[in-house]
């Protein structure tokens, strides 16, 4: 289960990315120009999959913040139920960790929004962790509160996706960060009264442990 480069539908390519390419993002113009253009609308024959979809897979910031300003979705899902942080794993890896963070940043709740899973049990931190092992975006998953105890469909954890060859930062960050949910929740099993200290633990070991991978990775 993966997301990989897919046909771009071409009213994409040849009216909406380059229109706000050349804006900057500004929206104005594309809406001046197509004033029925429904940017929550979904070409035929992609699955479900929007504009939105398509700009945050292609790492196109200024198509994205165009899209949300004609009042473009965030919530919007595929017919997979795959979100926009779904397919911002996928596609370009250049600019990746940067749209998804921005991403992140626009989302009313971002904690629950980051542990959407489509129809087969994938969040997007399985996507990260099996989609090239980027540690940078593992990272800020995490930091918005990523569950890192997930399994798909198959029984399969982000850190077990991660052990890959050449995915070994990737594995470190997974695996400590699964060790430290495992340690808090059986301190909170043996002093039920103080759960939600540990809970709090728990959070701030994580983020500790990121601290440190950041500084050595």
């Amino acid at each position: 289960m993966s997301i990989t480069n897919t046909f771009m539908h071409p009213s994409y390519w040849n009216v909406v990315e380059p229109l706000l390419r050349e804006h900057n993002g500004e929206s104005s113009e594309l809406c001046r120009l197509y004033p029925n253009f429904d940017p929550g609308a979904v070409p035929e024959d992609t699955n479900g999959i929007s504009y939105l979809h398509f700009a945050c897979q292609m790492k196109h910031f200024h198509t994205a913040r165009g899209l949300l300003q004609c009042g473009a979705s965030l919530l919007q899902k595929t017919k997979d139920e795959h979100s926009v942080l779904h397919w911002a794993c996928g596609g370009r890896k250049t600019g990746k960790a940067e749209m998804i963070t921005w991403l992140l940043s626009q989302y009313d709740n971002a904690r629950t929004t980051v542990n959407w899973v489509d129809q087969h049990g994938w969040a997007p931190l399985h996507m990260a962790a099996l989609l090239g092992g980027n540690v940078a975006v593992i990272r800020t998953f995490l930091k918005h509160g990523a569950d890192i105890t997930l399994k798909t469909a198959d029984g399969e954890t982000p850190a077990q996706l991660a052990r890959e060859p050449g995915y070994e930062a990737a594995a470190e960050v997974l695996e400590t960060a699964a060790r430290i949910h495992v340690d808090t929740v059986k301190m909170g099993e043996w002093c039920p009264h103080k759960h939600s200290e540990y809970a709090k633990g728990h959070r701030d070991a994580v983020r500790s442990v990121l601290v440190l991978a950041e500084a050595h990775i």
